[in-house]
């Protein structure tokens, strides 16, 4: 696949990590404050809470295994071979501030033990919702540097899965 057809690959990830975040921050979340968050309320919004979570994890550590097919590392290697006339020093060291954020939150641990492979193991790990956030902001502003560099199209993301979920389901109060 050729440079052009990898970034939409990791652009189409991204879609998904974002889509997953808005779903899995609305069903965490009360309609107020005072309300409990839907997962808490309903055994069915928490497995499906749980499993968008899961696939969120999934998404990201795809981006951000240096030996994985989409990793977002391979890509830039392949553009700074295609690009020699391109500094690419700046995306690195950005990258490099996620993976370090991602290893910090022990999401590859929780991706390989708890969602892969099921193992029993007695290290409990909290995982919360502003991680996700600042893992996804951070690919996304990475991909659109990298993006903006290669005269590629940026991501643009529209809260629309979210938003008609909402629809479908209705009042998180009546369930």
């Amino acid at each position: 696949m050729d440079l052009n057809g990898r970034c939409l690959v990791i652009r189409d990830i991204l879609w998904e990590i974002s889509n997953l975040y808005d779903l899995i921050e609305w069903m965490s979340m009360g309609d107020s404050p005072e309300d409990e968050p839907l997962i808490e309320k309903n055994e069915a919004a928490f497995f499906i809470w749980r499993n968008l979570t899961a696939m969120q994890i999934v998404h990201m550590d795809k981006l951000l295994d240096r030996n994985g097919k989409h990793s977002i590392q391979k890509v830039i290697n392949l553009a700074k071979h295609s690009n020699k006339d391109v500094n690419f020093c700046w995306i690195e060291d950005q990258l490099k501030n996620i993976v370090d954020d991602y290893n910090k939150f022990d999401m590859s641990f929780v991706r390989n033990k708890y969602i892969a492979h099921r193992d029993i193991v007695e290290k409990e790990v909290e995982i919360h919702i502003h991680k996700f956030c600042t893992i996804k902001n951070g690919l996304n502003y990475v991909y659109n540097d990298f993006a903006k560099l290669l005269h590629l199209d940026e991501y643009e993301h529209a809260n629309i899965i979210a938003s008609n979920f909402q629809k479908v389901i209705g009042s998180k109060r009546e369930i």
